[in-house]
């Protein structure tokens, strides 16, 4: 069974937060990176256009998803002054005291989840695809 979980998060930015935001990312980032070795892709992306900041996630279990919601608490108030999450994709299986602790927090926090279970697929190391 597939344990991976692939996690997308949506924010919307606050008005004159932008600079602010950009800022505050490289210190989650090492944050993140230095204490979640289960942690293994964490990529930001922002839509400047329409103020929108999307953050991407893939975990090695929905244990090391718990992990990261611990270590990621001391620094999520800040993060929601300046983009509040409007939705959380999780893409992957989750237990059902994990599933039982996320919809919490997103109804703590009136966050749209979405949580897709998988069914089949396959993933290739960059040196396997064809070019």
């Amino acid at each position: 069974m597939e344990k991976n979980l692939h996690i997308i998060v949506k924010m919307n930015i606050l008005s004159g937060k932008l600079n602010e935001l950009k800022a505050m990312i490289p210190n989650i980032n090492a944050h993140v990176k230095a204490g979640e070795p289960e942690t293994t892709l964490y990529k930001w992306y922002i839509d400047e256009s329409k103020m929108r900041c999307y953050l991407v996630e893939t975990m090695l279990s929905d244990e090391s998803m718990l992990q990261h919601l611990q270590d990621i608490a001391p620094v999520l108030p800040d993060l929601l002054a300046i983009a509040p999450i409007t939705e959380w994709e999780i893409y992957g299986n989750l237990s059902a005291p994990v599933l039982e602790t996320v919809k919490a927090i997103a109804r703590e926090n009136n966050v749209t989840l979405i949580n897709c279970s998988y069914v089949s697929g396959f993933a290739k190391k960059a040196s396997e695809a064809v070019a």
